[in-house]
């Protein structure tokens, strides 16, 4: 393997479009669209602040997976330990740094993810307080798009956006702990993960009428239009649910795939119910480059 595979695993590189989407969507939220070569700016700080995570989480990890997963860039000798420090506190300065760049409040936003990043990669563990850490990252990434999009175009950060923010870290956090059930080796999953399925999918359709509630839609039928897709999403993880009565870890871990991958339908959704359609259908035309990178750059 080539020293660019490695590093593009140890940052986990096939996960790009996920980051792009919440800044896409954050850019929606908070400057009506695309707002000029500026929004590249909110494009960069997500990516670098997501795979700079990335490489100090593969640090953080670097004994365990010595262990478990020896194939992974550090522990086979790719990449080296201090140098993949190095690369992950330069990515993570270079986020906050491109926000700062646009605004004081994009800076403290770009900042305060940063911090929580590395919070959750070196003391994020357990139950409870990992899924916690992980969902205010992702909440803060769309944060961090409404608040480079809105000072961007000149206009105050729009209070309201916490609204589809918060909905949008209930989801994060509920896959986080369906994944714990996977890696739960004292207890089966059981029956569990249908009760956080259906969650899931309530989550999703919520997502689209918080926007209308919070006052940040358009139009309604524009809601309606990201109603819709939330539920194409929506359906699936319900038929998932009732699929089976009890699960075996490896079925979790399918359920688990079904629901990372709605995250760019959420962001999506989001989008479409602001009235940014274009922004919305950038969101989707991602998810096959996610595809590609993952063939080339697999996450695990």
């Amino acid at each position: 393997m080539s020293r660019a595979l490695a590093v593009g695993r140890l940052v986990r590189l096939s996960l790009l479009p996920s980051a792009l989407a919440d800044a896409l969507c954050g850019l929606a939220i908070g400057a009506g669209g695309w707002p000029g070569v500026g929004g590249v700016l909110a494009l960069v700080a997500s990516a670098s602040l997501f795979h700079g995570g990335m490489a100090l989480n593969d640090w953080a990890d670097r004994d365990e997976d010595a262990r478990v997963r020896p194939d992974r860039p550090i522990p086979s000798g790719r990449v080296g330990a201090r140098w993949a420090l190095l690369l992950a506190i330069a990515l993570l300065g270079g986020g906050v740094g491109a926000a700062a760049s646009v605004s004081r409040t994009a800076g403290l936003v770009a900042g305060f993810v940063a911090a929580t990043v590395v919070v959750y990669d070196l003391w994020g563990r357990g139950p409870v307080r990992g899924p916690l850490l992980l969902a205010t990252c992702r909440a803060g990434d769309l944060a961090l798009g409404v608040a480079i999009g809105a000072a961007l175009t000149g206009v105050e950060f729009p209070v309201a956006a916490v609204v589809p923010a918060l909905v949008y870290a209930a989801y994060v956090f509920t896959v986080s702990r369906l994944g714990r059930l996977e890696d739960d080796v004292e207890r089966d999953p059981g029956a569990r993960p249908r009760a956080l399925l259906l969650l899931l999918a309530t989550l999703l359709v919520v997502g689209p009428i918080g926007v209308l509630a919070a006052g940040l839609a358009e139009h309604w039928a524009w809601v309606i239009a990201g109603a819709l897709v939330a539920g194409a999403g929506a359906s699936g993880l319900v038929r998932e649910s009732f699929a089976r009565s009890t699960w075996t870890r490896g079925e979790v871990m399918r359920a688990m795939g079904l629901a990372l991958r709605r995250l760019a339908l959420f962001t999506c959704a989001l989008t479409f119910a602001v009235g940014e359609p274009v922004l919305g259908a950038a969101i989707l035309l991602a998810y096959p480059l996610g595809v590609q990178l993952r063939r080339v750059f697999p996450p695990s």
